[in-house]
C-alpha cells in the first residue's frame, strides 16, 4: 500500500466513524428500546467503539465516569456488542448535559518550552480556555507521549480524592492507545479542562496539602538515575518498610524509602509494600468504591511509572504512591505478613465480585482488577 493510499483509507474510516457517531448521538429512547440499530451491529466493532469515544468526549463532561471506564470495557469485553449496546444506553443517559468543545484557534504556534510553561501555569490557577490553547498548540508541534509524560507529572503532584487526577490522566492514555490517533487531540484537550475544572470546583480550604510532593519532588531529584541499576535480587526487610511507612510522619516514610533505595536496592520492593498496605485496609464485605480510591490511585500511579521515560518522574511516582499509603495510618496489622498470596487472594476476590454485581458496578471493579493484572505482569519478569 502507498502512502497516498493509506491516507485515503485512513481518511474514508475517519468518516465512517463521524457516520456512526452521529447515529449514536441521535438514537431516540424508542431505538435503544428496540435494541442495538443495525446500523451499528453491520460495522465493525471498532468502529462503532471509537464513534462511541468519540460521542462521549464531545458531549460528557470533562472527567465522566464513562470517559474514564471505557478503556476498562475495552480490555475485558472488547468485541462483545451487548455490552457495548450497555455503554451506548449509559452515554445517552446522560446525553443532556451538552458540553461541546469550542473550535480550536489556529494562531500563532510559540516555542514548545514556552507552550508548556503557559500549560502548566493555565493549570495551576485552573484558567480552562488558556489550558486548552496550550495544549491544542502542543499537538501540532511535539509528540503526544510527550504532552501525556507531562501531564502525568501534573496529575501525580494533586493526591486528592484517591489519586483521581493521575487515574484519569492514565485512562485518557489508555483510550488514545485503543482510538485512533487523530481523536487524541480531543482526548487531551477534554483532559486538561478536567484538570482545571476540578481545581475550580475545590474550595481553598478544601485543597490538596503538597507537602508530599514538594518532598517526593527534592528526593527524586536528590537520588538521580543510579537506581536504574539496581537489581531486583536482593530483597530487603519488606514487613518492617511497611511498619515505617504507616507508623511514623509522612516525611519519615519518605525517607525510609529514600534509604532502601541508597542501599541498592530495586524499587519493586517498595512497590511490594506499598500494594500489601493498600489492600490490607480493604474488606470486600463493605468494601465502598467510591469511598476508597487508594487502591486504584496505587495501581495508577505504578502504571504511570512503567510507561513515563523520565527516571526521577517513575521515582516521583513511587513516592507520591508511598505518601497514599502512609496517610492511612493504622491499616496495618502488627501480626501482618508479607506476602504476595495476600494479594493474589484479593484479585480473585474482586473477580468474583465484580461477577456478581450490575454491569455498572462491575466496571469498576474491573478498573481494580486491570491494575493489579499490570503488577502481576511486572512481576512474571522480575525475580518475586
Amino acid at each position: 500500500m502507498t502512502p497516498i493510499d493509506f491516507q485515503i483509507q485512513s481518511l474514508g474510516e475517519f468518516r465512517q466513524v463521524e457516520i456512526i457517531k452521529e447515529k449514536i448521538i441521535n438514537l431516540s429512547q424508542s431505538d435503544l428500546e428496540a435494541g442495538l440499530p443495525p446500523i451499528l451491529e453491520s460495522n465493525n466493532y471498532h468502529d462503532v467503539f471509537s464513534a462511541l469515544g468519540l460521542a462521549v468526549f464531545q458531549n460528557l463532561p470533562p472527567g465522566s465516569d464513562l470517559q474514564r471506564q471505557l478503556p476498562i470495557a475495552h480490555e475485558f469485553f472488547c468485541g462483545d456488542f451487548v455490552f457495548l449496546e450497555f455503554l451506548i444506553t449509559n452515554f445517552k443517559s446522560s446525553q443532556k448535559t451538552q458540553t461541546q468543545l469550542r473550535d480550536p484557534q489556529p494562531g500563532p504556534t510559540d516555542r514548545i518550552e514556552k507552550l508548556f510553561q503557559q500549560l502548566r501555569g493555565a493549570m495551576y490557577y485552573g484558567d480552562t480556555e488558556a489550558a486548552d490553547d496550550a495544549v491544542t498548540k502542543l499537538c501540532r508541534t511535539t509528540s503526544i507521549f510527550q504532552i501525556f509524560e507531562y501531564i502525568f507529572e501534573l496529575g501525580i503532584q494533586d493526591m486528592s480524592f484517591g489519586a483521581k487526577k493521575a487515574i484519569t490522566s492514565l485512562q485518557y492514555w489508555q483510550l488514545s492507545s485503543i482510538l485512533r490517533h487523530s481523536f487524541t487531540p480531543l482526548l487531551l484537550r477534554s483532559l486538561v479542562r478536567y484538570f482545571c475544572q476540578s481545581l475550580n470546583a475545590t474550595p481553598q480550604a478544601d485543597r490538596h496539602d503538597v507537602t508530599s510532593w514538594i518532598e517526593s519532588e527534592s528526593l527524586a531529584d536528590q537520588t538521580g538515575d543510579d537506581w536504574i541499576y539496581h537489581l531486583p535480587s536482593r530483597q530487603p526487610d519488606i514487613q518492617n518498610l511497611m511498619h515505617t511507612i504507616v507508623d511514623g510522619p509522612l516525611l519519615v516514610a519518605l525517607a525510609s524509602v529514600d534509604e532502601v533505595l541508597g542501599k541498592g536496592y530495586h524499587p519493586i520492593w517498595t512497590w511490594s509494600a506499598v500494594f500489601q498496605l493498600a489492600i490490607s485496609g480493604c474488606q470486600l464485605s463493605d468494601f465502598k468504591l467510591s469511598k476508597d480510591n487508594t487502591l486504584l490511585g496505587i495501581s495508577s500511579l505504578f502504571k504511570i511509572g512503567q510507561l513515563v521515560h523520565n527516571p526521577s518522574l517513575r521515582l516521583k511516582a513511587m513516592f507520591q504512591a508511598v505518601a497514599m499509603v502512609a496517610s492511612r495510618k493504622g491499616t496495618c496489622n502488627e501480626k501482618f505478613i508479607y506476602s504476595n498470596e495476600n494479594i493474589t487472594e484479593f484479585h480473585n476476590q474482586l473477580q468474583q465480585k465484580a461477577n456478581g454485581v450490575s454491569l455498572t458496578d462491575c466496571l469498576q471493579y474491573y478498573e481494580l482488577i486491570s491494575g493489579l493484572n499490570n503488577w502481576f505482569k511486572y512481576q512474571s519478569i522480575s525475580v518475586l
